[in-house]
């Protein structure tokens, strides 16, 4: 008897002492289904119809990606440093659009640096229309634009 009731005293004790529930883990959900079997997963994909091709670059896409990067690496000719020099090698050296992207704030700031933020404004207003926007006041643009 008396075993039994520490037992019952050890069980409110440790309920008083952490009311809250264990932590729950959120997963994100499986890409397969789990309760299949890995043949049938196999015979699913097989039978599943194939995925798109990739659609062909335009022809003149790495035309104008070469252009876009000459104009991202004019924006920094006239500023002589060793930042500016290797900012320019991997305008470069960019094999996206979206790596030119990337790269508009470290131009907009050693503009800023060297001329002024007005200057860094205007240059980068020039670069940004490479670039789709989503509404008038986000990114680099100039706000009266």
């Amino acid at each position: 008897m008396l075993l039994p009731d520490l037992l019952l005293r050890n069980s409110r004790r440790r309920a008083s002492v952490n009311p809250l529930p264990f932590r729950i883990e959120v997963c994100p959900p499986a890409l397969f289904r789990g309760h299949e079997s890995f043949l049938k997963r196999c015979i699913r994909w097989i039978k599943s119809p194939a995925p798109p091709l990739m659609p062909q670059l335009p022809v003149n896409g790495l035309d104008t990606l070469n252009e876009v990067r000459k104009e991202f690496a004019e924006a920094l000719l006239d500023i002589e440093s060793q930042q500016a020099a290797f900012l320019r090698d991997r305008v470069l050296r960019c094999r996206s659009m979206r790596e030119l992207w990337h790269l508009r704030a470290e131009i907009f700031h050693l503009v800023a640096v060297r001329y002024s933020q007005e200057e860094a404004e205007r240059r980068l207003a020039l670069l940004n229309r490479h670039f789709p926007t989503r509404s008038p006041r986000s990114g680099f643009a100039p706000l009266d634009a």
